[in-house]
């Protein structure tokens, strides 16, 4: 499989006429499909709608990494909620990782997971007292990382970086791979899953009444798995902005490169979080590399391929970082939008029977898993890790 998802050869049906169940899922990413797998297990009858094929979006074309609280920046997340909420997200963020390492088992997903634990690196020697602090906050808020010494970090991933904090826990997978092995787990259970359908409208009162193209669903509750593409629908709460993610794939490269590029553990790298970049060799010797901007407003005409203009600045970029690369065909790329927290907070909001959630704050395949999870538990009323915000009902017609 490509490194990110292509359109499945069973693309589900569109959903036509009246379907009625306990809970309606709008948008088929990681979150809709984990989301959809909870609910079934804890007896719900799900429906599960999704505009494209279940993995069209970011969660199906993101960089591979499941890591944790490692993607945080500790030190900023202290001043912004303080010690206590701190090392309350921190716990989350780490749970995400053990949350998709029990899916792959439970559900026989082969998605390349190489668990060899995550990075955040440097390229800059002025960085390194920022990731010395950073690491230390972390281990106060019970984080499992570590500070390396230049002797380890040569050890680790060789000498692009000049500073850097570790994590066993976590790692790579083929994102599409990953996706399309939920889909999987979400047919064999029997779950209605719409392909095709996006959602024209709803209406809320004692039942959610959901409005599609050919046909209507009707149950007690309606979910919003929709994250980036949240304000299509108005439901994007505040704190949150979306962006604009690039990512390529270059290669495959030779033995001569990979020994260039001296990076012997072939760790997920993410760079400083200002920077929002990131790097890792994929089992197939090729290299992935992303990068976010946050001034594309959302509703500008994205295409799913990069413009040539992101394509060569990103490129450019990979070839100033890894100068062994110059030349590596670019094999794979993709371009869309994602969401932010400005906060790192994941959020669930509530109004009346309809939930809504907003969690992908950067590398988010675990957070974004566990908010299946987190959605299941705020509907049955068991949900603590979450801040369930009440907001004012939105408008219910969408363009």
């Amino acid at each position: 499989m490509n490194t990110w998802m292509d359109a499945p050869a069973d693309l589900q049906k569109r959903l036509e006429g009246m379907v009625e169940g306990d809970v309606i899922i709008v948008g088929g990413g990681i979150p809709g499909l984990s989301a959809a797998l909870e609910f079934h297990e804890r007896g719900a009858k799900v429906i599960l709608l999704e505009q494209e094929f279940a993995g069209a979006g970011a969660n199906g074309r993101n960089a591979g990494y499941l890591a944790g609280s490692i993607q945080l920046e500790y030190d900023l997340l202290d001043r912004r909620v303080g010690f206590v909420e701190a090392a309350r997200v921190v716990g989350i963020y780490d749970k995400g990782v053990a949350y998709v390492e029990d899916q792959l088992r439970r559900y026989g997903i082969d998605c390349g997971y190489s668990a060899g634990g995550m990075m955040r690196g440097s390229f800059r020697p002025s960085e390194e007292p920022l990731l010395a602090k950073d690491a230390y906050a972390g281990i106060a808020f019970g984080a499992r990382v570590l500070l390396l010494d230049q002797d380890s970090l040569r050890a680790l991933q060789g000498p692009a970086f000049v500073s850097a904090i570790c994590t066993p826990d976590g790692g790579t997978l083929d994102p599409g791979m990953y996706v399309a092995g939920l889909r999987r787990a979400v047919l064999e259970a029997g779950i209605k899953l719409y392909e095709g359908t996006p959602m024209l409208s709803f209406e809320d009162g004692g039942r959610v009444t959901v409005k599609t193209p050919l046909g209507k669903a009707r149950a007690p509750t309606l979910v919003f798995a929709t994250n980036a593409y949240s304000p299509r629908l108005g439901m994007l709460p505040a704190g949150m902005a979306t962006l604009r993610a690039t990512a390529v794939e270059v290669g495959p490269l030779s033995e001569d490169q990979l020994a260039t590029l001296d990076l012997p553990r072939r760790l997920g790298v993410l760079a400083p979080r200002w920077a929002m970049e990131s790097f890792r060799i994929t089992p197939r010797n090729t290299l992935v590399a992303t990068a976010k901007r946050l001034n594309d407003a959302y509703g500008l005409p994205i295409p799913s391929t990069p413009s040539h203009a992101d394509l060569s600045e990103i490129v450019g970029r990979l070839y100033d970082r890894f100068p062994a690369l110059r030349g590596a065909p670019v094999v794979s790329r993709w371009s869309g939008y994602a969401s932010l927290a400005n906060t790192t907070l994941p959020m669930i909001t509530v109004s009346g029977n309809v939930v809504s959630t907003s969690v992908c704050c950067g590398h988010g395949i675990g957070l974004q898993s566990l908010t299946g999870e987190m959605l299941a538990d705020q509907v049955d009323g068991s949900g603590a890790e979450v801040a369930a915000v009440d907001v004012e009902d939105r408008a219910r017609r969408v363009a």
